[in-house]
């Protein structure tokens, strides 16, 4: 609504101006931000008692003609129910809302989507959850603030930095002093208050404000396998150093520090194919330090043999090394590779930059980002419509996930991939084999069977 205010101003009119606006001090306030008035008129209020008095009149509003859209534009209120977070595991898949709540769909034979046996498969697969689905409380978590979800497990912490695991315990993964299946989330052994967590394979990690700690199946180095049990055990101190994120896959894990205004980013343990970034043909050696993959990496990301880290800037980027069979590296080969490869970054003389991508998730064999306007690209294995390019083919190279949608995040899995729309939708496309898809369907119109689709379809609201 459009006003417009000039020195004829009446004792009503200003009266009908501070109903609307509360008081004198909220008007001066609002004109201040406007520079129609000096911010010292604003200041004189905002520690006294607000002014209501309707003997305010034009010598308090300044002279000449003022339009000014009211009321000013106010940034949204954050909407507890909001989609926030989305992790996808092997044949699973976990998504959070800003209010903590974390709603799991898939395979659920170990309970790592927190439902079973309440099965709501309508098939022979009876030990998967077919539609997002809130997970229990029972075992102490209520609400997260953090999700990651790994191989058949998955981990979360609460605000408080508590960490809680479910599903499968066979290698300790789950890491509450015992193997087994875990169908609720439940807290992890010995007290410790994480910054970050991550699930991989068969294993777990965490970071603490000294160090990063592991447990499940370990960490291989020169110091043979650690971080190998059913509790944390730290794997490096990171005295001086603050975490701020850590990324488990098999048999490596990659963590992230900040000290001052530098940032690191390194990598651990297996190295076969080059995941650790090292040119260590077993493992990057631990007793030598950690091996370094950028000093500007944003987020790291791992879930099989290789990995994936967003470079921050005006253009920004993702680079991928490690195992390549599938094109997984999207930079245009399948070649293995130990050094950082630019998604996309493989052009012709004078052709286009690579894509600006970020937000990267990894899956087995394949991987996706959004570019900056929320359009996601995936690249690697898309035999089972993984990609979501609208056919069952693999590509060496980022290619457009079909539909015209935008996202605001994405995760990989072993044969899908889930996304968080702008429209606060949740997308999945590729196999559904488990239910992983959380659309309660094969695909649109056709009754729940095993089966895949190339293209994202709408996933059940949780």
């Amino acid at each position: 609504m459009n006003r417009v205010a000039t020195s004829q101003v009446t004792k009503h009119e200003a009266r009908a101006v501070l109903r609307e606006f509360g008081s004198l001090s909220n008007l001066r306030c609002l004109l201040a931000g406007a520079a129609l008035l000096s911010l010292s008129a604003c200041a004189a209020t905002v520690d006294g008692a607000d002014e209501v008095s309707p003997e305010v009149v034009a010598s308090e509003l300044p002279t000449g003609p003022i339009i000014l859209d009211f009321p000013f534009p106010r940034p949204p209120r954050p909407n507890p129910e909001d989609l926030i977070e989305i992790s996808a595991g092997t044949y699973h898949t976990c998504a959070r809302k800003r209010s903590g709540s974390i709603y799991c769909w898939g395979w659920d034979e170990a309970g790592q989507a927190g439902n079973w046996p309440n099965a709501t498969c309508r098939n022979a697969h009876d030990k998967c959850i077919d539609r997002p689905t809130l997970i229990s409380s029972a075992g102490g978590l209520v609400s997260a603030s953090q999700l990651d979800s790994g191989v058949d497990h998955n981990c979360a912490l609460d605000g408080s930095g508590k960490a809680y695991c479910w599903g499968s315990a066979d290698y300790g993964q789950v890491g509450d002093s015992a193997t087994g299946y875990r169908t609720v989330a439940i807290p992890v052994s010995g007290g410790l208050t994480f910054t970050s967590i991550s699930a991989g394979t068969y294993n777990s990690c965490g970071t603490t404000a000294n160090g990063l700690y592991c447990w499940g199946n370990g960490i291989l180095s020169n110091a043979g396998v650690l971080g190998k049990g059913l509790w944390p055990q730290m794997i490096y101190s990171a005295t001086g150093l603050a975490p701020t994120g850590v990324s488990v896959g098999y048999q490596h894990v990659c963590a992230q520090w900040v000290s001052g205004s530098y940032r690191e980013t390194n990598c651990w343990g297996g190295n076969s194919y080059g995941q650790s970034g090292s040119t260590a043909s077993t493992y990057a050696l631990l007793g030598q330090g950690p091996f370094s993959v950028g000093t500007a990496a944003l987020r790291v990301t791992t879930q099989n043999a290789f990995t994936c880290v967003d470079q921050p800037g005006p253009n920004p980027s993702v680079q991928c090394f490690g195992i390549n069979g599938w094109g997984q590296l999207g930079n245009g080969m399948f070649a293995n590779a130990s050094t950082a490869q630019t998604v996309g970054g493989q052009t012709l003389p004078g052709g286009p930059p690579p894509l600006p991508l970020h937000g990267v998730s990894t899956g087995i064999d394949h991987a996706c980002a959004l570019d900056t306007n929320g359009a996601a690209y995936c690249w690697g294995n898309g035999y089972w419509g993984q990609l979501g390019h609208g056919q069952s083919a693999i590509s060496a190279w980022p290619v457009a996930v079909v539909g015209g949608l935008t996202f605001r995040a994405i995760a990989a899995g072993a044969l899908h991939t889930c996304a968080i729309g702008t429209d606060n939708h949740i997308y999945c496309w590729g196999s559904n084999y488990t239910g992983q898809l959380g659309t309660q369907y094969k695909s649109p119109g056709q009754p729940y069977t095993d089966g895949w689709v190339w293209s994202p379809v709408q996933a059940r609201d949780p």
